[in-house]
């Protein structure tokens, strides 16, 4: 059994509940932070802390427990993976959870190849988060369940776990209290017992870790320039502090346009979304049928309610959102007329012109052939693609590919829901999926 351990009580109690039921326990820690990296001011967090001292306290719970302590150096793939990602997104006006991809990638990824590597074999890796996950034998599938303290539930964080990590994840806190972790730590004598917790991802200011940014204009919604920003990754969709500019009333970003460079500011009623698109779903209680439409409930980033919303699978255009090049064809389609909304348009050939994004013109020519231009028609120019079946020039666009893009609509309408962050879907207690809003 394989522990990762960061030094804090959560992951300690984890370590010590687990040696208690029987398994032997070996604490890994992974070290992600180059010693050049000082922040101007520092508190606990997953990069930029003091990570001699979080490897002390590691090894001093472990030398209390009497279990095996191993560190592995990742701070070249987590430069490359997480803070590189971190950057790519707020430079195209996004904003980044760079937590939920560093759990998916480097902790329940990465971290675990290393120690393959390094002769660790292990049936079984265990966190501290708060959390359960449970085998569903009449799907056949891993479900990620609610803590059952509601109040440090960390599903949100676990939502892009295959159905293979999760299959092999404990997580012995999950039925538990924070207050009651606390209380074993303490009885244990554990010498992390009254440690505070992390806070964030990052010890100091995020702007640290980005480039200098480039100058552009403020403009309200109608267009009119108010102001100058500095650099558009020091914006989010909902921000009212900080954007120095005079008005006579609350202004806040709505909307941030990367390829212009520009930040749009609105009143507060201009936040207020009822649809939106998310993106790379990974499904994890069930693979919903592409077009199937689902009641269920989201958060839209880590502390928002759950809002109720339906779902429907596969909406929304092919490959939009990752790439920048717009390409233009025709595709074949047994369902012509929801495509178009023509009801009359029932011919199987029915072909429908469409207009996607595309990381590059090789992927273009993959997805639609020969036929793809540089610009579209109009007329059917940015039609959703996935209802029905339907083939593209050359091949054909998988169910899985078409699932991977979700239409949700909120019941009621909510207040900054913001491009880059993750969205997760649930189902009463289980999370459903989880992908990133476009």
């Amino acid at each position: 059994m394989l522990v990762g351990m960061s030094g804090g009580v959560d992951s300690s109690v984890a370590a010590l509940l687990l040696k208690q039921a029987g398994y032997e326990v070996v604490g890994i820690t992974m070290l992600v932070t180059p010693p050049e990296v000082v922040p101007r001011a520092r508190r606990l967090a997953c990069y930029g802390e003091d990570e001699t001292k979080e490897l002390q306290d590691v090894e001093r719970v472990c030398r209390h427990l009497g279990i095996e302590c191993r560190a592995v150096d990742l701070h070249r793939e987590y430069e490359e993976r997480i803070l590189g990602y971190f950057r790519e997104e707020y430079a195209r006006g996004r904003t980044p959870n760079p937590c939920v991809k560093c759990n998916a990638e480097i902790k329940f990824g990465l971290l675990l190849e290393a120690c393959r590597k390094l002769g660790l074999e292990y049936d079984y890796f265990a966190t501290g988060h708060y959390a359960r996950v449970r085998y569903d034998e009449q799907s056949g599938r891993w479900l990620l369940l609610k803590a059952r303290d509601s109040a440090k539930d960390q599903s949100y964080f676990l939502s892009l776990l295959s159905q293979e990590q999760l299959g092999r994840s404990l997580f012995p806190l999950g039925e538990l209290r924070k207050a009651e972790v606390r209380k074993i730590a303490r009885e244990h004598n554990l010498p992390v017992s009254e440690k505070e917790e992390s806070q964030d991802f990052y010890a100091g200011d995020y702007r640290e870790l980005l480039p200098a940014g480039k100058p552009g204009p403020i403009k309200d919604l109608g267009g009119r320039v108010l102001g100058q920003h500095d650099g558009i990754e020091n914006y989010t969709v909902g921000q009212r502090r900080g954007l120095g500019i005079a008005s006579g009333g609350r202004l806040y970003v709505v909307r941030i346009e990367a390829e212009t460079n520009t930040v749009y500011v609105g009143e507060e009623k201009d936040l207020l979304t009822s649809k939106f698109y998310v993106d790379r779903v990974n499904w994890v209680a069930r693979v919903p049928e592409v077009g199937e439409v689902v009641e269920a409930a989201v958060r839209v980033r880590y502390k928002s309610p759950e809002l109720l919303c339906r779902l429907i699978a596969g909406v929304g255009e092919l490959g939009a959102g990752r790439g920048l090049v717009e390409a233009a064809g025709t595709i074949r389609t047994t369902a012509g007329e929801r495509l178009r909304g023509d009801e009359d348009a029932t011919a199987e050939e029915d072909k429908v012109p469409v207009k996607m994004q595309v990381r590059d013109k090789e992927e273009a020519k993959a997805l639609a052939g020969d036929e793809i231009e540089k610009s579209a028609s109009e007329k059917e120019a940015g039609k959703a693609l996935a209802v029905g079946e339907f083939e593209m020039k050359t091949g054909e666009a998988s169910v899985a590919d078409m699932a991977e893009v979700v239409e949700v609509t909120l019941l009621t309408p909510y207040r900054a829901v913001t491009p880059g962050q993750v969205a997760v879907f649930y189902e009463g207690e289980a999370v459903l999926g989880a992908g990133f809003i476009r």
